[in-house]
């Protein structure tokens, strides 16, 4: 027999919704494998979610605000190479939390037109505020000044781009997640490298310890 879920049953669907996600791939849990993973009924799931992608993009906003949610804690804290290196690594131990949604990224942003507006556009506001820590880091001679134009915004564009595909790389491993995150933001820290002045070396050197 079926049973009514109690408590929060919302979030306890979208809590199974995304174990199943990551264990098993968007394509191949459906709404009724969700169900009965919940030991309840279709019925009953579809009176709180219509459609799988009604689903997916409320964890795709979940993961968003855990994000904004654990950056905001580091506010007030001194901008240095330190906090672009937590930056990254607590970023990166979201993302595999969520990481269903980065090994369908492309799937999932040719086919929902709402998340990828928002992604679009989430994309073109994190680039000033990475360019406003740029600006901030040459002014503290932590980093060069940029030797031809665009140098930073490029430098970003490399840094997104080992962001977005990093899970599917890891899963190729037999690493942890501990032990992913660390390889993984050690790579993007080290992109930093060939813009360090002297002093940013040392910091650098300090912080890699």
């Amino acid at each position: 027999m079926k049973k009514k879920l109690e408590g929060n049953t919302r979030q306890k669907i979208l809590s199974s919704a995304l174990e199943l996600f990551n264990e098993k791939g968007i394509s191949n849990t459906t709404i009724r494998k969700i169900a009965q993973h919940l030991n309840i009924s279709s019925g009953n799931l579809n009176y709180h979610f219509k459609y799988k992608d009604e689903i997916i993009e409320i964890l795709y906003f979940e993961l968003i605000e855990k994000m904004k949610g654990r950056i905001s804690a580091l506010e007030g804290q001194q901008i240095s190479l330190l906090l672009f290196h937590k930056t990254s690594k607590l970023k990166m131990n979201d993302m595999f939390e969520y990481r269903f949604f980065y090994r369908g990224l492309h799937k999932i942003l040719s086919e929902n037109e709402k998340i990828r507006n928002h992604y679009i556009q989430s994309k073109e506001e994190r680039v000033y505020e990475f360019l406003f820590l740029c600006d901030y880091l040459q002014k503290e001679e932590i980093i060069r000044n940029p030797e031809f134009e665009n140098e930073y915004i490029n430098l970003y564009q490399r840094v997104m781009i080992i962001l977005d595909n990093w899970i599917n790389t890891y899963d190729l491993t037999n690493l942890s997640k501990e032990d992913g995150v660390l390889k993984f933001s050690k790579l993007i820290f080290e992109t930093l490298y060939p813009y360090l002045t002297t002093k940013g070396k040392e910091d650098y050197f300090s912080i890699s310890k």
